[in-house]
């Protein structure tokens, strides 16, 4: 099977050269090609990130100390900035990382939350604590996973958005990643920013027919979060379409990588099965702890929107609007994807948009946005082309009065995602 680069005719993308005659990008070379180099991408996608990292701490300092709220007052005094975002979910990978799974009995609902991150984060504590680790120790190492997996993901996006759309939309797509409605996540002690690195790498590394690091990437991002098999099934689509352009048979060897993910998730199943007695060990937990199981989507709907008449308070009416807008905007993105014959990414983020509204209520839709990083891509690329500069600006005004109203929220210890 021949290699090509993203972005060579036949396989779906926009070439460099169509782009450039839309868009004035910056990042070109003297001879005319865009500089989609590691070196530029590491520049711009760290240097944009430290400048995030900054503002989303400045920013909790100046919240916190205006309106503080009781639901901050835990934990140890020292290392604040490691666990100002550090709420909801982050209790759960803090007792996996320090006590295991089943600290509370075999039928803990931890088990909901897939290997990947509290392992990182107990073997960083234990080398941080030099064998002693306290819950500081454990707070500090998941926190700094989050911050360098969403500086790898903001230079990886770099990289693949410049190798098809040019330095511009790639530099966007970072800004919109790193500044999105609910990017606060990538700050927070979540699975989202080390799994988004993976997913990122084993995108990029199929896009170059690496189907062997494809796969090993994939199944580390597995290892973070069930999303893995989403992606997996993108990537299974890139393949065939590849396969299918260079009339080469579909089984060959070094498409074995493809069957790690698969590995993956057995080998945490499998674990769930001998820990608990049951394969659906995952899914009883999601319904014990989160009250999610799989029904019909329009069921899901029904349910949504009596959540949204039921709303007893200001914060779960705002949050359960932005469920349902957030759904909408994945439905959108999936009517795009279909028409520009965007296979390989309608196949993951419709996967992922199933997952979601066939749930027993719309529950976290606005956070999983996050990872589904070609949304971010598409929404860049617009706001790069598009002529309707009012629009635009309009977009980014919202989109950045929600990031302010999310992470303030967040920070202060309340729902937003």
């Amino acid at each position: 099977m021949r290699r090509r680069r993203w972005g060579d005719a036949g396989d779906g993308s926009v070439s460099v050269a169509t782009l450039r005659r839309d868009v004035n990008a910056g990042g070109v070379l003297a001879d005319g090609e865009v500089d989609t180099s590691w070196s530029q991408a590491i520049r711009v996608g760290i240097g944009l990130w430290f400048v995030s990292w900054c503002a989303y701490l400045l920013f909790a300092t100046v919240v916190t100390a205006i309106a503080p709220s009781p639901r901050l007052d835990r934990g140890p005094t020292y290392g604040w900035i490691f666990r100002v975002f550090a709420h909801w979910d982050s209790g759960h990978f803090w007792r996996v990382a320090a006590h295991g799974y089943l600290s509370r009995g075999r039928h803990d609902v931890n088990v909901a939350f897939f290997p990947g991150y509290p392992l990182a984060g107990r073997y960083l504590a234990t080398l941080l604590g030099l064998g002693h680790t306290t819950l500081g120790d454990y707070q500090i190492a998941l926190a700094l996973i989050a911050w360098s997996g969403a500086a790898v993901a903001s230079v990886l996006l770099y990289k693949l958005a410049a190798e098809s759309l040019g330095a511009r939309v790639a530099t966007v797509s970072v800004i919109v990643l790193l500044a999105g409605p609910y990017s606060h996540f990538l700050m927070a002690s979540y699975s989202e920013a080390p799994f988004l690195a993976f997913a990122l790498a084993a995108w990029l590394a199929a896009r170059h027919q690496a189907w062997i690091w494809a796969g090993i990437w994939c199944a580390l991002a597995t290892f973070m979060r069930v999303n893995g098999i989403f992606l997996l099934a993108g990537i299974v689509v890139m393949y065939v379409l590849a396969a299918r352009a260079s009339q080469e048979p579909l089984v060959q060897r070094r498409a074995a990588g493809l069957l790690l993910p698969l590995g993956a998730l057995l080998i945490y199943f499998g674990w769930i099965r001998a820990a608990t007695g049951s394969w659906g060990g995952w899914f009883i937990a999601q319904r014990k702890g989160w009250d999610r199981y799989t029904t019909w989507p329009w069921r899901t709907l029904h349910k949504t929107l009596e959540n949204l008449q039921l709303a007893t308070s200001r914060v779960g009416d705002y949050q359960t609007t932005m469920e349902l807008l957030f759904a909408g905007l994945l439905i959108a993105a999936l009517v795009l994807f279909a028409r520009r014959g965007r296979w390989p990414e309608f196949t993951y983020v419709g996967l992922t948009a199933l997952s979601l509204m066939t749930s027993s209520f719309y529950q976290s839709v606005p956070r999983s946005t996050v990872l589904a990083f070609p949304i971010v891509i598409m929404i860049a690329r617009w706001l790069v082309t598009s002529r309707h500069r009012v629009l635009v600006w309009g977009v980014c005004a919202t989109s950045t009065l929600l990031l302010v109203i999310n992470t303030a929220t967040f920070v202060r210890g309340y729902w937003a995602g």
